[in-house]
């Protein structure tokens, strides 16, 4: 049941990423009259540090599936089993909780940079607006 939850939390902080990364992605690709661009913020979906933290939270959940599987097959005994299986599962929720607070960092970039965004929109003369 845990690792049902953890994954269901992993995939929706995942689709909000995508979601984010299409939604803001015009507005990271900088302005028409040349500004933004090389300094603009990264896309989350590109940020470095959330596709690793992901990718240590798949690695995790797909660690506690071997787990499962080495009791199914009798290679592991129950104690062993419940004593990994709760270090793996410590382990994963330690990662998902960096993911987490990274992609709430990113997402607050992505606001403050639609903040911006929108500030030039409305400053700019009427007929200049994009």
């Amino acid at each position: 049941m845990e690792r049902e939850v953890l994954l269901g939390t992993l995939v929706v902080a995942l689709a909000t990423l995508s979601v984010l990364s299409f939604l803001v992605g015009p507005l990271l690709g900088g302005r028409p009259d040349g500004a933004g661009g090389a300094d603009a913020a990264t896309p989350p979906s590109a940020d470095p540090e959330v596709a690793r933290l992901a990718g240590e939270c798949r690695a995790m959940l797909g660690a506690l599936d071997e787990l499962r599987w080495d009791r199914d097959l009798g290679r592991l005994t129950d104690d062993d089993y419940q004593a990994l299986r709760a270090d793996y599962q410590r382990r994963a929720l330690a990662v998902y909780q960096e993911l987490a607070a990274a992609v709430a960092r990113r997402t607050e970039d992505v606001e403050a940079l639609v903040s911006r965004e929108r500030a030039i929109i409305a400053a700019a003369p009427r007929g200049r607006r994009r």
